[in-house]
């Protein structure tokens, strides 16, 4: 068995609907666009996993990207316009719901994220990848998804709480998984995915661990074009 990843690039990010999806951005004409650097970090990291992407917005300009790498499979969100993670999140466990005893769980990823680096990578254990703030990130009063634990694990996400953010990527055990996928219509279509996971740690009991990022070099967030220059 293996570890599967699900990349979340259905949506439109502010400021760049003339642009395209925010996985097309990329530094330079020269340089790779960021879903495929998402891609390459995930298979290095994870070693021989299957990516699934839930395409949506621009979903052709991504498909001629990634449709020729056989590890990457397309789910198509038609809804994209009109729904949020949690549709995205409902197709996504339709389709690997009959696939899900190939996989010890799914590690899940947005489509604005690049990880670079993670350790401590338990297999049979849920976890979601935080970052300890910067003092002066707190100050520039840049809105993050802090974390809140019961012991280690978590109790639930919101804005702006604590010193340790939330870098909107987790891993699901398969036995997480199928709890979800029994309780998949609880979910509704326009919610936020730090709300999925407060929901299925308040709802089904779904224990989930702190993984702390060992330098904040391992973990970029891309905001917008503005932020190209990060994409490497």
């Amino acid at each position: 068995m293996k570890i599967a990843c699900c990349i979340l690039s259905y949506n439109i990010t502010k400021g760049m609907k003339s642009f395209g999806p925010i996985g097309m951005l990329k530094k330079n004409k020269n340089a790779k666009e960021l879903i495929l650097h998402q891609i390459e970090n995930l298979r290095k990291i994870f070693g021989s996993t299957d990516i699934y992407v839930v395409t949506g917005f621009g979903e052709d300009k991504l498909c001629k990207k990634i449709q020729n790498k056989k590890y990457v499979k397309i789910i198509s969100n038609s809804q994209y316009n009109q729904k949020n993670y949690g549709y995205a999140l409902r197709l996504f466990l339709e389709h690997i719901k009959d696939k899900i005893d190939d996989y010890y769980g799914v590690f899940f990823i947005d489509s604005n994220i690049l990880i670079r680096t993670l350790k401590n990578k338990k297999r049979n254990e849920s976890w979601l990848v935080s970052q300890k703030l910067k003092q002066t990130k707190k100050n520039n009063k840049i809105d993050f998804l802090g974390i809140n634990t019961e012991n280690t694990d978590l109790k639930y996400l919101f804005y702006n709480i604590g010193n340790i953010s939330w870098c909107k990527s987790f891993y699901l055990t398969q036995q997480d998984i199928r709890s979800m996928i029994d309780c998949i219509y609880d979910y509704h279509d326009n919610m936020f995915l730090f709300e999925i996971l407060n929901q299925s740690v308040e709802k089904i009991n779904v224990k989930i661990g702190i993984n702390q990022i060992l330098s904040n070099q391992d973990y970029v967030e891309i905001r917008g074009i503005k932020d190209k220059n990060k994409i490497k």
